[in-house]
Parts: structure tokens; C-alpha cells; sequence
């Protein structure tokens, strides 16, 4: 008899967690409905290229980065769009594997930071990154963090005091972390 209880306890969370997500799906998409697409771009070439992350700074600029293909393989590229959508900035940079940008933020004195992956040996080994591009779209400073294996950054925060914060994966048993500083293209 008291598996009889457990089981309908279980049959009536499911149940309610199922109509709560019916709810709730129901609201997101009712609200989804009175969105208008204000404004729209193209960037990139005919070959897939994809955007990744989006960040919009307190002024209003706005800081895009994700994956473009350069002679064969793919690159991170960073784009910085003004308050009236114009490009300031797009520019790529990576290493002779295919890379990608995962999240890009930006702070008050408008210089953009990006984290994710930029491979070494193909598929084989890839190091996590975070660049530094200045407000002018130039990369003053990349720090890879990695090791043997595959090592990917996909979050990235900064606090009031300016330290960062990293998170993602790795299967390297143990990383080393390395910089380089201006002048990659």
C-alpha cells in the first residue's frame, strides 16, 4: 500500500509540473507575438557562418562574436555595431584549426572581451581563450588556457573589481595557462 502513495505521488508531480510547463509555455508564446524585428544585418559570406553571442553595453554598442570561414577553416570573428547599427569593427583571428568565439561582454571603457576555442592540431587540441580587443577593434592581449586535450571556454564575467571569471570544459588532466599581447590579427 505505501508503494501505491509513492507511485501517485509521483503520477501527480508529473502531472503538475506538465501543466505548469504547458502554462508557462503558453505565456512565452503569447508574449513572443507582439515582437517586431527592428533592425537586421548581414554579415559574413557565403559560406555558414554563425553567430554565437550578442552583448549590449550600457551606450547602447553592440558586441557580436561566433565563427567565419577564412581560407578554408573557420575563425572567431568580434563585430561592433554603433547606437544607429553601423559596423565599427569586424575582425577575425584564430589559429590553423577551426575556432570559435562562445560569449563576448564588454566594459564601460568599451573594450571587448571574448572566450571559446581556438584549435592548434585540427580537431585534436584546442585551447580555451579569452582576447582583449580594444575599442577599436584591435586584440591587445589573448590568454589561452589549456593542455593536452580538448579545452573550451564558453562563459565569461567580469566583476566590479575586474576579475574574471571563466567557465567550461576541459579533457586535458591539466591545464597551463599562457599569454600573448598585441598584434594578432
Amino acid at each position: 500500500m505505501g508503494g501505491d502513495k509513492i507511485d501517485l505521488y509521483k503520477s501527480f508531480s508529473l502531472l503538475f509540473c506538465t501543466l505548469f510547463l504547458l502554462f508557462i509555455l503558453q505565456g512565452t508564446v503569447a508574449a513572443e507575438s507582439a515582437y517586431t524585428v527592428d533592425y537586421s544585418t548581414y554579415i559574413g559570406d557565403r559560406v555558414v557562418d554563425e553567430a554565437r553571442d550578442v552583448y549590449v553595453d550600457d551606450s547602447g554598442y553592440i558586441y557580436v562574436t561566433g565563427s567565419t570561414h577564412v581560407n578554408g577553416s573557420k575563425d572567431v570573428f568580434v563585430t561592433k555595431f554603433n547606437v544607429t547599427r553601423e559596423v565599427i569593427y569586424h575582425k577575425t583571428f584564430g589559429g590553423p584549426g577551426d575556432d570559435w568565439g562562445h560569449r563576448i561582454i564588454a566594459d564601460g571603457d568599451g573594450y571587448a572581451y571574448v572566450v571559446g576555442e581556438i584549435s592548434h592540431d585540427g580537431l585534436k587540441v584546442a585551447d580555451a581563450f579569452i582576447s582583449k580587443i580594444d575599442p577599436s577593434g584591435n586584440e591587445v592581449k589573448r590568454i589561452y588556457i589549456g593542455g593536452s586535450g580538448y579545452d573550451v571556454a564558453k562563459g565569461l564575467a567580469i566583476d566590479q573589481e575586474g576579475n574574471f571569471y571563466v567557465a567550461g570544459y576541459t579533457i586535458s588532466t591539466a591545464l597551463t595557462i599562457s599569454e600573448l599581447e598585441g598584434g594578432h590579427s
